[in-house]
């Protein structure tokens, strides 16, 4: 019997909430394999921290201060550690913004102590976003292919959501950006709009995200994101 979560402070606050609960989902498999000392590169708000062991030591970095408030900036392609300075690293929704990928790879390898362990997902399918530094997207094929070019060896790969899950969660992306968002702006609402799509959408997030859990399995072909966990050997 398929058992839902309903994760309610997400899907009252991100309409993208079909997206990050699938993310959240997967973390919440793989982040307990990750103990010690902790590196997340692109950290983001950082929704994973939490989903991490009490007694890690959780480092979050970003490349840029606009929105996040991490614990450090830097560069994923030049990571400002030295080598073998942690046990397990995040690299989440990041390589496929980098023109080399297998540059973050290879610098993912080089700060983790050997048995480190990396949480990596990318996606397979989604819109351009922060264009234009948005260059790859990635079948399970290609993410194990770079992953072991890197010397990682694969311990296990998923699949997060499927052409269903992707469907319901485009439309809602498109009616809320391309007719929500314009209609708030002749109604000058501007503070807390992305909240108030959240709210609006959050019937149909939740109904999308449990039809997508319910038939994503017709099909495997397609996938919105591939999630992978790696140990350095």
């Amino acid at each position: 019997m398929m058992k839902i979560r309903l994760d309610l402070a997400l899907l009252l606050s991100n309409y993208l909430y079909i997206g990050k609960k699938l993310e959240i989902d997967a973390a919440r498999r793989f982040c307990p394999e990750l103990k010690g000392k902790i590196l997340d590169i692109g950290c983001g708000t950082k929704p994973f921290k939490s989903l991490l062991d009490k007694d890690s030591l959780y480092i979050g970095m970003e490349y840029s201060g606009l929105t996040q408030r991490p614990d450090l900036f830097g560069d994923a392609n030049r990571l400002p550690f030295k080598d073998m300075s942690f046990n397990g690293v995040l690299l989440n929704e990041v390589i496929e913004h980098m023109p080399d990928p297998s540059k973050g790879i290879e610098e993912a390898y080089r700060v983790l102590k050997k048995d480190g362990k990396l949480f990596l997902t990318a996606p397979m399918y989604w819109r351009l976003h922060y264009a234009p530094q948005d260059y790859f997207r990635f079948t399970q094929y290609g993410l194990r292919h770079i992953l072991t070019k890197g010397n990682f060896q694969v311990l296990r790969m998923e699949r997060m959501g499927g052409f269903f899950s992707i469907v319901f969660l485009r439309l809602i992306d498109i009616f809320v950006t391309k007719i929500l968002f314009p209609l708030m702006g002749l109604l000058f609402i501007r503070r807390g709009k992305y909240r108030l799509a959240a709210l609006l959408m959050s019937p149909f997030s939740f109904i999308g995200y449990c039809l997508g859990r319910l038939l994503d399995n017709i099909d495997n072909d397609d996938a919105f994101l591939f999630s992978a966990l790696a140990v350095k050997r």
